[in-house]
């Protein structure tokens, strides 16, 4: 009650006279100290305020009047170019320019005139944090002040029609310019029909602006929407040709500022269509927007981020693709996923061998390093080449596949996604068991072939015991480096993505068909072969480059810099276990079985982080909340409770028996049964 006299008291003010200028900004600035909840979240707070102004512009008249008069006054006075054209709107030409500006701006506050609007807006809202608060406040309540404002502004004589369509010039010369950039065109791959409506709009535009008969200007003006719509259909094509074109940040970043651009001009011509209602809803998210737009426009680590979130949904895209190919859904995949995982056992097995051996050669570190890069590098790429697979492998291509399934939120879609967490989980599980079944007794027969040919032991009880301890819970670092791993791993499924786009964009395979050394040095068919195999395996290629070098070299960097800093895989792990216990690195049964325990922690660790860093940037590239999906775990609880067999064996012809249950159960309640 207290809040209510008190702003009631305050805007009594407003019957004195009619304030313009700095007395203008002042009042408002002290409008918006009452209405400012005590702490920036306060929803309840914020919106109870608003509340209370509202209600004392209705039970007066007058001031209601003076103060739709001096916002009116206020924004005929200033310079509103700026606001319609900039705010909330990339400037530069590039994502590095950008940038740049950003920096700069950081270091020497941009000049601004007085009657800039930005300013006089800044000003009112005078606390970093007031556009959190804001945004708190419905957008129907804000639309009963917006409209008898907008009535104020075209009551007086010098309304401000002549800069919005200034505005308009100069936003829909951007749209043409930058639907002509190189990168643009790129996107377009030689489809004309799709840059055509950045220029036909800018066509429209002057068209209308030359019109002086009032129905001639409402006609132009339906014209100049229909193109603008034409420019928004052409944006979400050329999203959708990044599969067949690719995608790099500037380019990225130009669609992005393009759509800004088209939406920006949308907004403006709701401002000149006299024929219709102001859209007040679409003005007040303007306002919202504008305003955090100025109190984080200067934050280069929200720039950044929304930025490479734009180029990680199309990297992420790709390891989509792939992770599709990890999944299981019949008996038949299940089974054929076992067998390809006891060959990337089989491989592994070699690997460990091979590793030791290295480690016993004492070399220089890089050297070391070196070798074991090399190492793993060949064998994941000889696994990946053969058709096997390496279950560590898997979630950083899954997760995207799930990430992308999170399209729905009724209770049909919550069930689809359950039933395709258990697929991805059971097939984790036999990847993991086909891995371990083979790298374990081949381990351990390397080792019978080499001690049966050979005078003397591979390896000795002292190094053997050093391999258990190595792969302990609780007298190594196991669990840590364990995570280091599967952060590793992601990294890798992010290569790979990276460079499968980047093939894609860049043209690689059609550029090497005219590279002279390979013509010259190739025949043509093993050329085409050649090429052939680039486009399918490089990024698979590269990203087991990129984790056997991480893997490789993890030792290295933890020697070189005095740390404790290394990885542990599941598979490599479950070599090293099966070779210390048969070396005798100890008689205790005890701590044998701890031993063949922490194979597993390795491997639920490797999973957990590789797939939850995967998942986050899946989702965050989506511009998903989970908050959203809260219903979805208790699904797949139900799911693991109902039928938990699921999620470790496939069912017979791949049907789900939780589906089956589930669609009685939403038949029967869509009857009313």
């Amino acid at each position: 009650m207290n809040q209510t006299i008190t702003i009631a008291t305050y805007l009594q003010v407003l019957k004195i006279k009619a304030y313009t200028g700095d007395e203008a900004i002042v009042i408002l600035q002290q409008i918006i100290n009452y209405i400012r909840p005590q702490k920036k979240r306060n929803k309840l707070e914020a919106i109870t305020n608003f509340k209370i102004f509202l209600q004392v512009l209705e039970s007066d008249a007058i001031i209601a009047q003076q103060f739709y008069n001096l916002v009116a006054t206020l924004i005929i006075d200033s310079n509103i170019t700026d606001l319609l054209t900039d705010n909330g709107i990339i400037t530069g030409a590039t994502f590095a320019q950008q940038a740049r500006r950003i920096i700069n701006d950081k270091i020497i506050p941009p000049y601004h005139e007085d009657d800039d609007s930005n300013v006089i807006f800044q000003k009112i809202f005078a606390k970093k944090w007031d556009y959190i608060w804001l945004q708190y406040i419905p957008n129907e309540q804000l639309s009963l002040i917006i409209n008898p404002i907008n009535a104020a502004i075209h009551n007086k004589a010098n309304d401000i029609t002549t800069e919005l369509c200034n505005a308009a010039k100069l936003v829909s010369y951007r749209i043409a310019s930058l639907g002509l950039e190189k990168e643009i065109l790129i996107r377009a791959n030689k489809k004309e029909e799709l840059i055509t409506a950045f220029t036909q709009q800018n066509t429209e535009l002057v068209q209308f602006l030359k019109l002086q008969q009032p129905a001639e200007k409402e006609e132009a003006l339906i014209a100049l929407r229909t193109s603008l719509i034409q420019c928004s259909q052409s944006l979400r094509q050329l999203e959708k040709n990044s599969i067949e074109t690719g995608t790099s940040i500037n380019q990225t970043f130009l669609l992005r500022r393009l759509n800004q651009n088209v939406n920006r001009l949308k907004f403006i011509l709701s401002f000149l269509q006299k024929n219709k209602s102001l859209n007040t809803i679409s003005v007040a998210y303007f306002l919202k927007d504008a305003l955090q737009y100025l109190k984080t426009k200067n934050n280069l680590r929200n720039f950044i981020s929304n930025n490479l979130n734009l180029l990680a949904y199309r990297i992420v895209d790709h390891t989509k693709d792939t992770g599709e190919n990890y999944i299981t859904s019949t008996r038949t995949d299940y089974w054929k996923m076992f067998l390809a995982a006891c060959g990337g056992g089989f491989v592994v097995s070699l690997l460990v061998m091979v590793k030791f051996k290295i480690g016993t050669l004492h070399l220089p570190l890089f050297w070391e390093g070196f070798l074991f890069s090399l190492n793993y590098a060949i064998g994941f790429i000889a696994i990946q080449l053969s058709g096997f697979t390496l279950a560590t492998k898997q979630p950083a291509m899954t997760a995207s596949t799930l990430a992308n399934s999170l399209k729905g939120s009724s209770r049909n879609d919550f069930v689809q996604m359950s039933i395709l967490i258990s697929r991805v989980c059971r097939t984790q599980f036999i990847s993991i068991l086909g891995n371990i079944c083979m790298v374990i007794p081949f381990t351990i027969l390397w080792l019978l072939i080499y001690d049966y040919t050979s005078d003397t032991s591979y390896l000795s009880a002292d190094a053997a015991h050093k391999q258990l301890i190595a792969n302990h819970p609780y007298y190594s670092y196991s669990f840590l480096f364990a995570a280091v791993a599967g952060v590793f791993l992601f990294v890798s499924g992010l290569v790979s993505g990276y460079v499968e786009n980047r093939m894609v964009y860049a043209k690689i395979p059609e550029r090497l068909q005219y590279h002279a050394l390979l013509k010259r040095v190739l025949p043509k068919k093993w050329l085409t072969k050649f090429i052939h195999l680039l486009t399918i395996r490089s990024g698979a290629i590269f990203g087991n480059l990129t984790l056997g070098i991480c893997l490789g070299m993890a030792s290295f960097f933890g020697k070189i810099f005095g740390i404790q800093f290394d990885i542990r895989h599941i598979t490599f792990a479950a070599g090293n276990v099966s070779m210390g216990i048969y070396g005798g690195g100890t008689q205790s049964i005890q701590l044998m079985l701890e031993c063949l325990g922490c194979i597993f922690i390795i491997g639920i660790t490797n999973l957990l982080v590789s797939f939850s860093l995967a998942f986050y940037i899946a989702i965050k590239a989506r511009n998903l909340h989970l908050a959203d999906y809260s219903e979805l775990t208790k699904m797949v609880i139900k799911h693991f409770l109902t039928t938990p067999r699921e999620f470790f064996i496939a069912p017979k012809g791949g049907r789900s028996k939780f589906a089956a249950k589930q669609d009685q159960t939403i038949y029967t309640t869509d009857l009313g049964i």
